[in-house]
Order: C-alpha cells, then sequence, then structure tokens
C-alpha cells in the first residue's frame, strides 16, 4: 500500500469514526426522549436534578464505550466538575454486563453502578425512599444527569457497588439469599425440611436473622411488583460478625435487576389505600402471606416469618 493510500484510508478511518461519535451522542439524546419519560416530561425531571455528571471523551473512548465485547476494560475518561471555578478529574468507566446504556463509574477507587432509569424510574426511586419508615437499612443511591460531551444521555441512578462474598477488616461481608454461602444454604434446607416435617420452629430464623426486619423486608421488597411475585433471589443481606446474624440491606441495584430479569413492571400503588404501603402492617403482611404458596423456593421462609410477625402486630 503506498503512502497516498494509507492517507487515504487514516481519513477514511477518522470520518467514519466522527460520524460514529455523532450518530452516537444523537441516538443516545433520542433514547432520553423516547424511553426515558417521566410525567411525560424528562425535562421536568431534569430541572429537579441538581447532581450532573459531566464527562468528556475522545472520540475512540466513546465507541469503545458502545463496545459491549470488551467488558472488563476500563475507560479512562475526564470528569468535569464545574463548581466555582471549573476542575477536571481522571475516572474510568466501562459499560456493565447486564444491560445496554448501564456503566460502572470509578472515582478513585471506589465503584458506582450507573443505572439508566426507565419510564417508571422516579416511581421506584421516591418508593425506595420510604424504606427508612419501614426500618429498613438502605444504600444511598442518587439520581444524577449524566452528561457525555455536553450531550444529556439520559437520567441515572447513581449507587454505590456491592461486593458480595467479600470480607471487611471486621468480618463483615455482603451477600445475596440465593448465595452459595455454606450457612444460608443449611439455614434454607432447614427451614425447608422443618415446614415439610409439619414444625415451624422461628427460633431457627431468630439465631440467624431479626426476623422483625426480615418480614418487613420481604413485605416492603414484594410491594415493587404489588399482587404478582417478584422472586426473592436478590434480596442482599449484610452479615454481621458481632451479632452473628445476616441484617437486610436493600439496594436499588437489588431491585431494577429483579424487575427486569423477570420481565416485571413497577405498579403503581393504589392511592386510595397509602397505609398499605406506609409500613409493616397487618394488612400488607396478610397480602404476602396469602400468597406465599407461589414463592416455589421461598414459600416456607415467608410462611415462618410472616406468621410470626402477623401474632405480633395484633
Amino acid at each position: 500500500m503506498s503512502i497516498r493510500d494509507e492517507i487515504l484510508l487514516e481519513e477514511r478511518n477518522k470520518k467514519i469514526r466522527i460520524i460514529s461519535l455523532i450518530s452516537f451522542l444523537l441516538i443516545s439524546s433520542l433514547f432520553l426522549h423516547l424511553t426515558g419519560r417521566f410525567d411525560n416530561n424528562p425535562f421536568k425531571l431534569q430541572q429537579e436534578i441538581e447532581n450532573i455528571l459531566e464527562m468528556k471523551f475522545s472520540s475512540n473512548d466513546l465507541l469503545s464505550l458502545g463496545n459491549a465485547d470488551d467488558l472488563n476494560r476500563w475507560i479512562n475518561v475526564q470528569l468535569i466538575e464545574r463548581k466555582k471555578k471549573v476542575s477536571v478529574h481522571r475516572v474510568k468507566i466501562k459499560p456493565a454486563a447486564e444491560f445496554t446504556f448501564d456503566f460502572k463509574l470509578n472515582l478513585n477507587g471506589t465503584v458506582y453502578n450507573l443505572c439508566r432509569i426507565g419510564s417508571q424510574g422516579k416511581d421506584i426511586y421516591d418508593f425506595f425512599k420510604t424504606a427508612e419508615a419501614w426500618g429498613l437499612e438502605t444504600s444511598s443511591p442518587q439520581l444524577v444527569q449524566l452528561k457525555i460531551n455536553n450531550v444529556l444521555i439520559g437520567i441515572y441512578m447513581m449507587e454505590e457497588n456491592v461486593y458480595h462474598q467479600v470480607r471487611d477488616e471486621t468480618g463483615g461481608y455482603f451477600v445475596r439469599l440465593n448465595s452459595d454461602i455454606l450457612l444460608l444454604k443449611k439455614i434454607l434446607y432447614q427451614v425447608q425440611t422443618q415446614s415439610a416435617g409439619g414444625e415451624r420452629k422461628p427460633s431457627l430464623l431468630s439465631k440467624y436473622f431479626d426476623t422483625g426486619k426480615l418480614a418487613a423486608y420481604l413485605v416492603f421488597f414484594s410491594l415493587f411488583c404489588y399482587d404478582e411475585v417478584l422472586d426473592f433471589d436478590r434480596l442482599v443481606f449484610r452479615y454481621d460478625p458481632g451479632k452473628k446474624k445476616f441484617l437486610p440491606f436493600l439496594t436499588k441495584e437489588s431491585i431494577i435487576l429483579s424487575l427486569q430479569k423477570q420481565n416485571k413492571t413497577f405498579k403503581i400503588h393504589p392511592q386510595e389505600n397509602r397505609h398499605f404501603f406506609k409500613k409493616l402492617n397487618r394488612e400488607n403482611i396478610k397480602n404476602l402471606l396469602s400468597r406465599s404458596k407461589d414463592y416455589k423456593k421461598y414459600g416456607n421462609l415467608v410462611k415462618i416469618v410472616l406468621t410470626e410477625a402477623l401474632a405480633l402486630n395484633k
């Protein structure tokens, strides 16, 4: 190949990259309008969100961001912070393995999930924030406007990533209910066999869980898919080595993954009965208890925990 041909090829490739970059930004912006609507007015929500995550990409890095074939490679980009003066920070970002338009962001060693929230994302976020009234420990997600090269890509939920089964300096760790942790598997097996034999021993669960909080957790989580079965596989717990117990820990990621993986949608709560969704009470305990038979995997766990909770909520 002659030098002239090499120059022409390079110019052609550069044009292709620029066209691809522009196309990506235009499609992303259009995606916001078509699928990221809130109350049919995305700009209304945009005005409500003060936090802006603004990044600057080179054309090559932007193309890499859209390449799902290499999910393990971090891309070095610039984070623009606009306060009294503009400052630039070097951060890392990469596509998430699960869903398109979702990312992981590395800020000085701390990894965050950036999840693009859909048409009901604001409703999910608002209900998530009521978990405090249920006495539940939660993550601290925030809504941000994600801008790339001065183009608004969408409204995202930013939540610190929870690493499962990774012990901290005290020996504590996070775990999902469907984990292969031996202790959890043993507990669930004992619950299953005891129930099959006609026995129900809350003492078994009380040894390893705060059953009051566990009841609130099961009910609250189930309300993100009201009157349907939302699988509990992705419930997150924090193991406290001091108390030697699994403590419920609510994350936005567990809710979104559960809904998406099961192809379910968050249902708007009946406004005429707000008490039902305000805190743990006999009405919502009975509602989930009546559907416990539909939980093939955790039905016995639900029955034992909620039957005890019902007795205490007279």
